[in-house]
């Protein structure tokens, strides 16, 4: 026989409107009985309840419904997004009450979805409206769609950002970093589309007065221009970012510039000649140890060709290395001579001492990075030490590290079939010695 469908579930009599139960009765109830079998009858129940009143045509009795499942959805009992009652949610949207609206906002971020693209039209239309500025729209009512359009629930929804490109221009003339941020959102999501419309009006706030837009905007083309993007089409904004190298005091938002010119530098080698001077004062007089990493980081990725600031960047990084009370920075002063090339190989060789002192370290990961060093510098002139350095090591470390240190060992001198094994008599002694060990 066939099941018999259920049965619609009505609105909520006056009686059930007056005595609703409100978020913090729920949460009540759920935290009685904690165990599996108390919660179960418990969401049941508060299910039902939201089923009837979210069809109530009181707004305030639909909002609270709407903010209890918004709470079950959180705690994955009931994802709005492949729920039944997601129309009902999504229609409060249009509240003119910003609680509700707020509301409304937080349960469309959870709603779009793939399994309810049926409800972009209404989301759509109501957007268009909260982010129009001739329909006189509260800012608290613009920020709030400028959110979600900002929000990583956006980009389940691709179709949705694309029709709304020429909404987000006004936003983007006045500095809204919300709208910066959405803009990026849109940009990623929809490239063909957005990079007409929006991709001036974004840089263009690079050059804002106001740091908060500056900022923003800087933070949005860093990740717009994460690899592995193509970073040609940003170079128009080379002038701009200098200009924010030379005048911001914000070190967050110098990180991020620095990260674009690393991006953008090895494309242009007179641009690589003109941040040169400006990434050294920065990294002669910053106490901040975030910002002189990236500018150390930025010197020897991308501008490996100017031979002073290359200088400058090892002495700053053994300064890290050489920091005993700081483990971070000594793994990050290791990290920093591993990305120099195949010119500096001499220079990585003399800062061996410094390099072999971190082997003993106590953080699992400056010793794997000091090994890593270690064995990059090997040749068949210097083998014979530093296999006798590594081994010299094995004793004095734990098992697993010692493991490891014996691997790269025997794989160093089996390399290539023994071709920087110049005297086999020391070889087998050196397996002696490890067999030993």
């Amino acid at each position: 026989m066939a099941s018999t469908p259920p049965a619609p579930a009505v609105a909520p009599s006056l009686v059930d409107t007056l005595f609703q139960r409100s978020l913090n009765d729920l949460v009540k109830s759920l935290r009685a009985d904690p165990s599996a079998a108390g919660e179960a009858p418990a969401v049941t129940r508060a299910l039902s309840e939201i089923h009837r009143e979210i069809r109530a045509p009181d707004a305030a009795t639909k909002s609270v419904a709407l903010q209890k499942l918004t709470y079950l959805s959180s705690l994955h009992f009931a994802p709005i997004a492949s729920h039944p009652l997601a129309f009902l949610a999504i229609e409060l949207l249009a509240s003119p009450h910003l609680p509700h609206k707020r509301l409304a906002y937080l349960a469309a971020s959870l709603s779009l979805h793939p399994a309810s693209l049926s409800l972009l039209p209404l989301a759509t239309h109501q957007l268009h409206k909260d982010l129009s500025p001739s329909a006189g729209a509260h800012q608290h009512v613009s920020a709030l769609a400028l959110q979600l359009l900002g929000s990583p629930a956006a980009a389940a929804a691709p179709d949705l950002p694309v029709h709304l490109v020429h909404d987000l221009v006004p936003h983007l003339t006045r500095g809204s970093p919300r709208a910066i941020a959405a803009a990026a959102r849109v940009i990623a999501a929809s490239p063909s589309a957005a990079v007409p419309v929006l991709f001036k009006p974004l840089a263009a706030c690079l050059a804002s007065p106001d740091p908060r837009a500056s900022t923003a905007a800087v933070a949005a083309f860093c990740d717009l221009l994460a690899p592995p993007a193509d970073a040609t089409p940003f170079l128009p904004l080379a002038p701009d970012l200098y200009n924010l190298l030379t005048t911001s005091r914000s070190n967050w938002a110098l990180i991020k510039v620095l990260k674009l010119f690393a991006r953008l530098a090895p494309l242009e080698s007179r641009l690589a000649a003109r941040i040169v001077d400006p990434v050294c004062q920065l990294l002669t007089r910053s106490a901040a140890m975030s910002l002189t990493f990236e500018c150390i980081r930025t010197v020897l990725t991308a501008l490996p060709a100017h031979d002073a600031a290359v200088r400058l960047a090892i002495g700053k990084a053994m300064e890290f290395i050489a920091a005993a009370d700081d483990s971070n920075l000594r793994y990050l002063g290791l990290l920093a001579l591993g990305m120099l090339g195949p010119a500096y190989a001499s220079t990585v060789n003399d800062c061996r001492e410094a390099i072999a002192k971190s082997l003993g370290d106590a953080d699992t990961n400056i010793r794997q990075e000091a090994l890593r060093l270690i064995m990059g510098m090997v040749n068949e002139n210097n083998i014979m030490d530093i296999a006798a350095l590594l081994i010299s090591h094995v004793a004095k470390s734990d098992p697993e590290f010692a493991n490891d240190i014996l691997g790269a060992v025997l794989a160093a001198c089996g390399h290539n079939v023994y071709e920087m094994v110049v005297d086999f008599d020391w070889y087998v002694s050196l397996l002696a010695h490890m067999a030993r060990t």
